[in-house]
């Protein structure tokens, strides 16, 4: 069997990822994932801290020390179970998470589609804005003031999406957790995959689109988040994501070619332009500079 994974990106998104953690200190484990957008192959799918392979049933010392901590050996066995079946989970595909604001772009697709904003669309950020008696706070202190929909995604604003959301309306917006693949499995050519946790049209009030409009209060996992972002930007195309490339004989000879798999379109072609534009102006103006990458 031959493998999708490129081993220089593997290599590269395995070190990054466990700077990322050890400058963020972050305790329950990161993960990233890297797809060509263009056809659904996962280039890197990477989680740390993980295990060597060869020695799956040794604990990192960190875990091996809060077993040693814990008294009594069967509350020692019941922990250790659990941590190695921790460090098993394919982060990736079987823990559902909050995106946060990259669900922003998502919100930006379904008002296009719809015909519910467009180039000329302004917002005036004052900083805080109310929905349902609640009240939700801008990350920039006195807000963006007026900003158009470019601008307003390069702000990473969250009053400006969360009135977007408002706009869509509950019955909308749900409708495309669906068309984006979020309230399903991808399919993805691994055993462990986890649907996430959404509401429906009965369950979502104002105040859980608000919430729900940047990306808050509900979760997806990461492959159904990367399939449903990269179809955004390469047309409008939901690649169904896969990890095997080729399966061959025990001669190496290749018995199946794994194509590309296109299971729907999301949004049109039209939209897609538009916020392959704004993502870069966010990473050349806005909030995303440090995403730049030279060359690209």
């Amino acid at each position: 069997m031959e493998l999708t994974l490129d081993s220089y990106i593997q290599y590269t998104a395995e070190k990054y990822l466990q700077t990322a953690i050890e400058q963020n200190k972050v305790a329950e484990r990161g993960a990233a994932v890297v797809m060509n957008v263009k056809t659904g192959a996962i280039l890197a799918m990477a989680v740390k801290g993980d295990f060597n392979p060869n020695d799956p049933f040794t604990l990192s010392t960190e875990d091996q020390n809060k077993v040693e901590e814990i008294e009594g050996e069967e509350e020692k066995a019941k922990l250790k179970s659990e941590l190695i079946n921790r460090q098993w989970r394919n982060k990736t595909i079987s823990d559902p998470y909050e995106p946060g604001s990259v669900f922003k772009v998502i919100t930006e697709a379904i008002a296009l589609e719809e015909g519910l904003t467009n180039v000329n669309h302004s917002f005036n950020c004052t900083g805080t804005i109310f929905v349902a008696g609640q009240k939700y706070n801008c990350h920039k202190d006195g807000g963006h003031g007026v900003q158009n929909l470019s601008q307003a995604t390069q702000n990473s604003c969250n009053p400006f999406f969360i009135s977007l959301g408002q706009t869509i309306g509950v019955n909308i917006f749900s409708k495309y957790f669906d068309a984006f693949g979020l309230t399903s499995k991808t399919g993805i050519d691994l055993p462990g995959e986890a649907t996430g946790l959404l509401y429906d049209k009965e369950s979502m009030d104002a105040a859980s689109l608000a919430t729900n409009s940047f990306g808050q209060n509900f979760n997806v996992t990461m492959t159904q988040m990367i399939a449903a972002f990269s179809s955004l930007i390469n047309g409008g195309n939901y690649y169904e994501p896969h990890v095997v490339k080729q399966i061959l004989d025990e001669n190496g000879n290749v018995i199946e070619n794994k194509d590309p798999v296109v299971l729907k379109k999301t949004v049109s072609d039209e939209t897609s332009k538009m916020l392959r534009q704004y993502m870069k102006q966010t990473m050349t103006d806005g909030t995303g500079r440090n995403a730049q990458v030279e060359g690209y």
